[in-house]
């Protein structure tokens, strides 16, 4: 079995402010910080498009204000990240502006080749890119480097580890102005998904009521622990999977942790690596997963190829 998976008084401070408790500072997280300090809201939207403006390869992250310095070092600290906080911050008369991610890895891109590097305690590093054309790919990484040269621009290129919460997406840059994926339709997520999949060369997947119940379950897990991972405790996948009685020749999931009324699937699509996932055509079958807690709902994709009931463990 394999697995997929204009204020005034407004100062940003970086690498040479006083040190924020618990985080390495960046340049880049600093002018994130900057440009949502001018924002009306911290939305995720809002912290996507600093992150970008700001040059930041950091794919997503936290962003909180504050009135005192002790209370960002406290919220800091009490970060579930799983790996090396980086983080930077902007200050206005009475008004703190925190951003803070998880960096397990950098990427750069330069003309035609991607370097990455990834921290201790993350593994099977790989590209998936987005090209011009809408086209997905996975590339191998020799040395930290792979080629781009045959890919039509402008690119998506997302840099994908394993962690001790699964795989996912580490660190994200751009090569031009990439249009953004749309997902057709309002109805049903799995209708909608069968509808990405047609498009992608991929058939429709079987609705399957143990899938259904593993995704619901995990759904539940990672709203109440307020984080969007693959791995909590000792469940995962696979084992999630073999609770239900089920194996399959491949095991895959996609997990979404976003506002009550966001698109779910359209946030997982704008990923390449988890559009990879969700358009896979090995899978055969699927079961959503969805809760609601902490401000935010949850939605667990739980895709199977071929799964056969062997009985519960």
């Amino acid at each position: 079995m394999r697995r997929l998976f204009l204020v005034p008084f407004l100062l940003a401070l970086g690498a040479s402010a006083p040190a924020m408790a618990q985080c390495a500072e960046e340049d880049t997280l600093a002018e994130a910080a900057l440009e949502l300090a001018l924002e009306r809201e911290l939305t995720g939207a809002a912290l996507t498009r600093a992150l970008r403006t700001a040059g930041s390869d950091l794919p997503h992250g936290w962003a909180r204000r504050f009135h005192d310095r002790a209370d960002a070092e406290a919220w800091l600290r009490q970060l579930d990240a799983d790996a090396p906080l980086a983080c930077g911050w902007a200050e206005r008369p009475g008004v703190i502006t925190v951003v803070a991610g998880a960096r397990a890895g950098t990427l750069e891109v330069e003309g035609d080749s991607a370097r990455a590097t990834v921290v201790d305690g993350f593994r099977e590093a790989h590209l998936v890119v987005r090209d011009g054309d809408d086209r997905l790919h996975r590339l191998a990484l020799e040395q930290g480097e792979a080629s781009l040269v045959d890919l039509e621009r402008p690119l998506v290129v997302q840099l994908v580890a394993t962690g001790p919460r699964g795989p996912r997406p580490i660190a994200e840059r751009r090569s031009g102005a990439p249009a953004t994926p749309q997902v057709a339709g309002s109805g049903p997520f799995s209708s909608r998904l069968d509808a990405l999949r047609s498009v992608r060369g991929a058939s429709p997947l079987r609705p399957n009521r143990l899938l259904t119940a593993a995704a619901n379950r995990h759904a539940r897990a990672i709203c109440a622990a307020g984080v969007a991972a693959h791995r909590l405790e000792r469940s995962d996948p696979e084992s999630r999977l073999a609770s239900e009685g089920i194996e399959a020749r491949v095991v895959g999931e996609a997990v979404a942790r976003v506002a009550p009324g966001a698109d779910a699937l359209q946030a997982l699509v704008e990923s390449p690596g988890h559009a990879a996932a969700l358009t896979d055509r090995r899978f055969t079958d699927v079961g959503v997963g969805e809760a609601t807690a902490r401000g935010r709902r949850c939605v667990v994709v739980s895709l199977a190829a071929w799964p056969r009931f062997v009985g519960r463990r």
